[in-house]
């Protein structure tokens, strides 16, 4: 396990035990500061003001707060709120968990389309998550919850592509999620083409002393910042094209139906040379 996923992993397990409070992001729980939060969340008010009081004295999370807590303490920035988590910019991979890999990762629970909770998978079949008013930040069974999806967080500094020898294919990654742009030179005077935050760049060339190197995003070649890019791996030169997958059933069928449109061409042109009595 890399440093960072240690970090992340006891920053986890350093909080269980501590208390949930919708919206909360860390501070201690009073009943002033539970009557600011029923007032922000009326929906939740009932549970904030009601069950709540346990945890008063009590440091607080939420689910997504302490899952963007945890990500923070090894480096990484992360939106608030699970849904916002899971369609953010800092994944190596993310899906269901038929791809969940054996070290730690943010999980996820999704129903009605969007993300419902979210946890940290910290290893060896137990997850962390701030699961609930009564229940507060717990430690259980990776299998005893309706976990569905995951995501391993990506710790790949932006601008690590130095060193790296041409052409490989980078992701951009900023602050503030806009992308960049490719320019004509690093005046940046003329944009090129705009590559949006998540896009991936093929680099073709080596930084200059400005740190832009010639890239090539949707077939527009120009000069990127590679202060913005992680690099994901090497890129052929000459991508291959993979043939479309066999599907035998479906080309029996169209066979078929070509067989059908032959035999009525046939009889077509028959009956027409009997029209003229050929």
């Amino acid at each position: 396990m890399n440093s960072n996923l240690q970090a992340m992993v006891a920053f986890a397990l350093s909080k269980v035990g501590r208390g949930y409070i919708y919206g909360a992001t860390g501070w201690i729980s009073s009943r002033a500061r539970r009557e600011q939060q029923a007032a922000q969340y009326p929906e939740h008010a009932a549970m904030i003001l009601g069950i709540g009081a346990k945890w008063d004295g009590t440091q607080c999370f939420d689910c997504a707060q302490l899952t963007r807590f945890a990500a923070d303490a090894a480096g990484l920035k992360i939106p608030s709120g699970a849904t916002s988590q899971w369609h953010s910019n800092n994944w190596i991979a993310n899906g269901t968990l038929l791809g969940l890999p054996p070290e730690p990762c943010l999980v996820f629970r999704r129903a009605n389309n969007v993300m419902q909770h979210v946890g940290i998978y910290v290893d060896d079949g137990w997850c962390v998550d701030a699961r609930g008013t009564a229940l507060g930040v717990v430690r259980t069974r990776f299998d005893s919850y309706a976990w569905t999806h995951y995501a391993m967080p990506d710790f790949t500094p932006a601008g690590s592509v130095h060193g790296l020898e041409p052409p490989f294919t980078a992701r951009v990654k900023t602050n503030k999620g806009q992308g960049i742009g490719l320019w004509t030179d690093n005046t940046k005077t003329r944009r090129v083409a705009e590559v949006p935050e998540g896009g991936v760049v093929t680099v073709r060339g080596k930084p200059d002393n400005m740190g832009f190197a010639l890239s090539e995003y949707n077939g527009k070649q120009g000069v990127g910042d590679t202060q913005y890019m992680v690099p994901l791996g090497t890129a052929p030169i000459h991508p291959p094209i993979d043939p479309p997958p066999w599907d035998g059933q479906e080309a029996w069928e169209r066979i078929a139906a070509s067989y059908a449109l032959l035999i009525k061409a046939t009889s077509m042109i028959a009956d027409t040379l009997q029209d003229f009595g050929m």
